[in-house]
């Protein structure tokens, strides 16, 4: 049996805990730390109408646990921190808690954390179920521990999955929230960061459709629980899935400094004329896509008075009319510029043509007959020739008198 000061735990027990609830829990046993304050007083878990939230934020509740029954272990000023991740949709999908080089993470308590022999490992799903009770104690109940999710045993007949952890050899960082052989207690001061390819790590969901996961319809999931006599001082990311979609993530950061939480880190495109403009981003992780000039997002033009999907500022004036002689295939607007009358253009020839506008090389030339074959070349090495060896002719135009 399980009682706490927020709430009145399932039956056999309720009848049990309601009488010692009644006799041990005083007014204003709850503080809450997070982007929506919860009143003293408030049931833990809250409920979902105090939970809905307008964006992605950590969230840190903070409980005086109320003990029955452990004789071994003296939880006088002792105080029970419950971090949870707060979601914009009760299906969006928490994937994993972490640090790296890129996000690094963090953990401090310089008290110390309790944990319970009666859990099995550093995980909540190691945790025997809130029924469970030893020697009169509720105690495994205020073990340390991280998840998503979940509280205790996870029951995979409704889908739930306990959380796989990540470390790394140098930095065994889940060591602190597992006892193993030890007896129950505080071993004292925790620290440690997850912050460069030593050191990287933290907790996921291996299964992406896992019930646990999801938000649900108080847009919130605990992901860690710490009882420590004093304050405790992190900073954690996580990884969430939109809508449960794995190709829309949110990658959010926020930090605890043991006294208010810091402001919500959300990556993303902060751009507004770009097209994967996130509104909810308060840090740019230089994924912008700006469109192209002219165009909207969906290379569409922005101004294409003629509809013929050139853009104004792109359309090309010129002859479009394939006959004419200065004609354009690359002109996307004719501007009546065609040339197609055709003949001689050359004023110097004898049949030059002052109506047409475009050479059609028939033009004819004046010729002067040179028998003698060395002067003819002369005359053509000299640039006074018709370009044409040893035909007899030079253009007349062409020789210097």
């Amino acid at each position: 049996m399980i009682c706490t000061a927020s709430k009145i735990l399932r039956l056999p027990f309720a009848i049990a805990c309601l009488f010692i609830w009644m006799m041990v829990v005083p007014s204003g046993f709850q503080s809450a730390i997070g982007s929506d304050a919860i009143a003293e007083g408030t049931d833990w878990p809250f409920s979902g109408s105090n939970a809905v939230t307008d964006s992605y934020s950590f969230f840190q509740s903070i409980q005086t646990p109320f003990v029955v029954n452990d004789p071994t272990f003296d939880f006088d000023g002792y105080e029970v921190f419950r971090i949870y991740v707060e979601t914009m949709n009760s299906d969006d999908f928490i994937h994993r808690i972490y640090g790296d080089a890129v996000h690094s993470a963090s953990f401090s308590a310089p008290s110390g954390i309790y944990n319970n022999n009666f859990c099995l490992g550093a995980t909540s799903g190691r945790v025997p179920p809130q029924s469970f009770f030893y020697n009169g104690t509720n105690s495994p109940s205020f073990d340390s521990w991280v998840g998503i999710g979940v509280t205790e045993f996870v029951d995979p007949l409704i889908g739930e999955v306990d959380v796989t952890i990540e470390e790394t050899v140098s930095m065994p960082w889940s060591d602190n929230f597992n006892l193993e052989f030890m007896s129950s207690g505080n071993y004292g001061p925790v620290d440690f960061s997850l912050e460069d390819a030593d050191s990287e790590g933290g907790w996921h969901l291996d299964d992406i459709t896992a019930s646990n996961g999801f938000a649900g319809d108080d847009n919130r999931a605990i992901v860690m629980q710490v009882t420590s006599p004093g304050t405790i001082v992190w900073t954690l990311n996580a990884e969430i899935y939109i809508h449960g979609d794995p190709n829309n993530v949110v990658l959010m950061s926020q930090t605890f400094d043991g006294t208010s939480m810091g402001p919500v880190l959300i990556e993303g495109c902060t751009n507004s004329e770009a097209c994967n403009y996130y509104d909810l981003a308060t840090v740019d992780n230089g994924s912008c896509e700006l469109p192209t000039t002219y165009y909207d997002c969906d290379d569409v033009c922005l101004l294409d008075v003629d509809g013929d999907g050139v853009c104004n500022e792109l359309e090309i004036y010129n002859c479009t009319q394939a006959l004419a002689c200065n004609y354009d295939s690359l002109v996307t607007i004719d501007n009546g510029s065609c040339l197609i009358d055709y003949g001689c253009t050359d004023l110097l020839a004898l049949n030059y043509d002052p109506i047409a506008t475009c050479e059609d090389s028939s033009c004819i030339y004046e010729m002067t007959f040179i028998p003698d074959d060395a002067f003819e070349a002369y005359l053509e090495a000299n640039g006074m020739g018709n370009g044409i060896a040893n035909d007899d002719y030079v253009l007349t135009i062409n020789i210097n008198t």
